[in-house]
């Protein structure tokens, strides 16, 4: 079934399949969730489509970072894609420094709880803004040590 999937998908997006199977196995083997890959074959054809080609590989470990880390947050991991690909197709950090920030980063926002496609929006802004004024890992760093001193504060 997931052959017959990745062909199907490949032919109506007209991406190479070997793109979709290194995106699907990005997925399993960084985040061990192979629901999410193997249920969303055209969704991740369409998101590579959108994205380019090339960035199949980097599709599917955004993919496993974000379904890490954004597990009981509410937040859908598409649609967190979806976010993420609008604010970094104009925004100061592009989606290739995202992906490869994105465990980092989106742990701090899950840590203090917060929830729902909207504050990942706000979240994403936050760190697009901070990114205007210093280099990709450098807003990364500033914005999770600002929610960590943020959470330490709510603990005391």
């Amino acid at each position: 079934a997931l052959r017959e999937s990745i062909n199907s998908v490949s032919i109506t997006t007209a991406i190479n399949r070997d793109v979709l199977l290194s995106s699907i196995k990005q997925i399993v083997d960084k985040s061990g969730d192979i629901d999410l890959a193997t249920n969303n074959v055209e969704r991740l054809g369409q998101v590579i489509k959108v994205v380019g080609e090339d960035s199949g590989e980097a599709i599917g470990e955004l993919l496993a970072a974000l379904s890490s880390s954004l597990a009981g947050t509410g937040v859908n991991v598409f649609d967190a894609l979806e976010v993420m690909i609008s604010q970094g197709d104009k925004g100061n950090i592009v989606l290739e420094d995202m992906a490869r920030n994105a465990k980092k980063s989106i742990g701090a926002y899950a840590a203090l709880g917060m929830t729902g496609k909207r504050a990942f929006a706000e979240y994403q802004a936050l760190l697009q803004s901070v990114g205007a004024i210093l280099k990709p890992d450098e807003a990364v760093t500033a914005v999770k040590g600002f929610f960590r001193d943020i959470r330490k504060n709510l603990i005391v």
